[in-house]
């Protein structure tokens, strides 16, 4: 996995930095660290579908296993439809390796800056998120709704959960 981000989420999460990596843009995924309601939040995006990853509760020394756990559960859930065969070879292949590349602009940022607002948008209308069970379903819903209500205008305006599908499909078939 290559993830592009800022000097300080490279420290944060702790991960070897690369200055130029080369491999298929499905493993490449911006990140963003952003903080609501006193809980912190990465937002992963992936660079060629524009699919996303929200994972809340983020601590410094926990983050990239939460994370992994995060693309094992809570997404799995939210790109529903896609076989579990196709999933579990993108996650074995994703998961080999993890390489930051610093970034100081995104490609991307408004669509993640804007994503975020809508993800403080569907907690606004959440219950407080106390409850383990109850916080783990919330963060599904927002992950689901993050892959299934944004329009992509630049991707023959489709959802970002079926442009990943397609991309897995021309990957792993």
């Amino acid at each position: 996995m290559i993830i592009k981000t800022t000097s300080d989420v490279i420290k944060y999460l702790s991960i070897d930095k690369k200055d130029n990596l080369s491999t298929h843009e499905i493993y490449i995924w911006q990140c963003n660290l952003f903080t609501f309601n006193d809980k912190e939040f990465l937002m992963f995006v992936n660079e060629l579908t524009k699919a996303i990853l929200v994972v809340n509760n983020v601590k410094r020394n926990t983050a990239l296993s939460r994370m992994r756990g995060y693309f094992r559960r809570v997404w799995s859930v939210a790109i529903y439809g896609v076989e579990t065969r196709l999933m579990n070879k993108y996650y074995r292949d994703l998961f080999k390796e993890f390489y930051a590349i610093e970034t100081l602009n995104s490609s991307i940022q408004e669509y993640i800056e804007e994503s975020i607002e809508y993800m403080k948008y569907i907690l606004n209308d959440r219950i407080e998120m106390n409850d383990k069970d109850t916080e783990e379903y919330i963060m599904i819903e927002i992950n689901q709704r993050l892959n299934d209500n944004i329009l992509q205008k630049d991707i023959n305006r489709t959802y970002p959960c079926n442009v990943f599908k397609d991309e897995l499909l021309k990957v792993y078939n």
